[in-house]
C-alpha cells in the first residue's frame, strides 16, 4: 500500500516527509508550454512539440519540482512547487507564464505558524482566471505536517492559511492536501489526508464560502474498505461549483490494494466506490493506483495510474467517466515510437478540455536505456498519440538521458502547459518547450 503524498510516481525526495519520495522522478520538475491543435474539434490532432529550454529559479536553489500546473486561459499558466534554499529549507513556490514570458519565482509565505523553520511545499494549484489562484501544500510546525492555502488576487500573493482538519483528527495528526480546484473567485475545494482519533490515515475536503476556509470533512471509504488500512487520496477535480470528483487508494478487506472514486453532486459528498480493474488484472491483488484526475464536464472524466497484470508486471492504465458511469479501468498500451520493449510507462498527470478530449503526462524507458518525458492525447474514446518532449542541448541523450513530466494543466480552448524535468552532466534542471 502506497503512503501519502505517493500521487505521481518519480516525485523528488522530499526533506519535508518522508512519504512523498518518489513524486518526482528525476528531483526538478520544468515546464513545457503547447498549443493542441484542433482544439474544438470531435478529434485532437497528435501534438507536435519544440525542443526544450531551460528554466531558472532562485540562485542557490536545489532539488526543485514543480507538482502541478493550471492554465485558466490560452497563454496565461501557473505551476506550483518547492525547492531547497541554501539553508536547507525547502520553499513552496509559483511560477507564472503570460504572453510568452515567465515571471519571476514567487515564494510563498507559509502560515505565521510555521516559523520560526517555515518548512513547505505547494502539491496543487487552481486558476479561475489569469492572476486569481490558489495554491495547496504543506509545511511544518516542529514536528507536525499541516495542510495550507494561499491566494492570489489581482497577481497578488496573499499568506497562506492552515486548513484545520476534521474534528475526529488526532491532535498529532500529519495533514497532507493532495488537490486544489477552483471553480470561481473565492469558491474553491482541497482535498487530502489526515489520521483520525484512532490512529488510522483517512480522506477528507474543506470548502471555502466568501474567501474563508471552513474545517474539512472526513470522507467516506468504499464500503469494501477494510476499517483499520489507510485510505489515501491522491487528486481531485470539480468541474462546476458544487460537482468534484476525487481518487485515491485503499485495501479491502482481505488487504487487497484498490482505487477508488469519491464524487461531490450539489454540494454533498457521497461514499468513495471502488474502480473496476482491468480484465488482465492480477488475480489475487490488482494494486491498482490512481495518481490524477480531470474532467472536461460533471460525469465526464478521466482518470490515469497504474496496476499489476495478470504477468506480474506494472502497467499504465486509465479510467473513464461518461454520463456519470465510471467504465472498468483499462490497460493503456500506446507509447512513443523509441521506447523501450518494456517501457514502464508511468503517468503523473491529466488535463482535459472542453470539447472532451484529454491529455496525460509522464515517462517511459528509451529504447537502448535512458528516461523520456511523454504527452499523450485521448480523443474519441482512444489514446490516440503518445510523444517524447525533446530536452534541451545540454540534456543527456541515448542511455544519458533521464526526463520525465509530471504535471500538466490545459485552458477550456486547448492551450495546455506540461512540467517536466531532464538531467545534464552535473543536474538535474527546469525546462520548458511549446508546441
Amino acid at each position: 500500500m502506497r503512503r501519502p503524498g505517493q500521487r505521481r510516481e518519480g516525485r523528488r525526495a522530499d526533506r519535508l516527509v518522508r512519504v512523498a519520495v518518489i513524486r518526482i522522478s528525476v528531483a526538478v520538475i520544468g515546464v513545457l508550454a503547447l498549443w493542441v491543435p484542433g482544439a474544438g474539434n470531435a478529434a485532437v490532432a497528435s501534438i507536435r512539440f519544440g525542443q526544450a529550454v531551460s528554466l531558472r529559479l532562485p540562485a542557490g536553489a536545489q532539488f526543485p519540482g514543480v507538482l502541478s500546473a493550471s492554465c485558466p486561459v490560452a497563454g496565461s499558466c501557473t505551476l506550483a512547487g518547492r525547492y531547497d534554499g541554501s539553508s536547507g529549507m525547502s520553499h513552496a513556490f509559483v511560477l507564472t507564464r503570460s504572453s510568452g514570458h515567465w515571471a519571476g519565482t514567487v515564494k510563498l509565505l507559509l502560515p505565521s505558524n510555521s516559523r520560526p523553520k517555515p518548512n513547505g511545499e505547494a502539491d496543487s494549484i487552481s486558476c479561475w482566471r489569469a492572476g486569481s489562484c490558489v495554491a495547496a501544500g504543506r509545511y511544518t510546525v516542529g514536528s507536525k505536517i499541516k495542510g495550507f492555502a494561499a491566494t492570489e488576487s489581482r497577481g497578488v500573493w496573499r499568506r497562506g492559511v492552515e486548513i484545520k482538519p476534521p474534528s475526529n483528527a488526532a491532535p498529532s495528526s500529519n495533514v497532507f492536501l493532495q488537490g486544489v480546484a477552483c471553480t470561481a473567485v473565492a469558491d474553491c475545494v482541497v482535498a487530502g489526508n489526515y489520521s483520525d482519533n484512532l490512529g488510522h490515515h483517512r480522506i477528507m475536503a474543506a470548502t471555502e464560502a466568501d474567501g474563508a476556509w471552513r474545517r474539512a470533512r472526513e470522507l467516506l471509504a468504499p464500503v469494501n474498505a477494510s476499517p483499520t488500512e489507510p485510505v489515501y487520496l491522491d487528486s481531485l477535480a470539480c468541474p462546476a461549483p458544487g460537482s468534484c470528483v476525487a481518487v485515491g487508494a485503499y485495501q479491502d478487506k482481505p488487504l487487497h490494494n484498490f482505487a477508488f472514486v469519491a464524487t461531490q453532486s450539489s454540494g454533498i459528498w457521497h461514499r468513495a466506490r471502488q474502480l473496476i480493474p482491468p480484465k488482465d488484472a492480477y488475480p489475487t491483488d490488482p494494486l491498482m493506483s490512481v495518481v490524477s484526475v480531470a474532467c472536461s464536464t460533471v460525469g465526464s472524466c478521466v482518470a490515469v495510474g497504474s496496476y499489476v497484470n495478470s504477468r506480474g508486471l506494472l502497467v499504465p492504465m486509465s479510467v473513464m467517466e461518461h454520463g456519470g458511469k465510471w467504465a472498468r479501468a483499462q490497460h493503456v498500451t500506446r507509447v512513443p515510437a523509441n521506447a523501450a520493449a518494456r517501457p514502464s510507462l508511468t503517468f503523473m498527470s491529466a488535463s482535459c478540455l472542453r470539447n472532451g478530449s484529454c491529455l496525460a503526462a509522464g515517462r517511459y524507458r528509451i529504447r537502448g536505456g535512458g528516461t523520456g518525458a511523454v504527452v499523450m492525447t485521448r480523443s474519441g474514446g482512444r489514446w490516440i498519440s503518445a510523444t517524447e518532449i525533446r530536452v534541451p542541448p545540454d540534456g543527456g541523450t541515448a542511455a544519458k538521458q533521464e526526463s520525465a513530466a509530471s504535471a500538466i494543466g490545459c485552458s477550456p480552448s486547448g492551450f495546455c502547459m506540461v512540467a517536466g524535468s531532464y538531467l545534464t552532466a552535473s543536474a538535474t534542471r527546469l525546462m520548458a518547450a511549446t508546441g
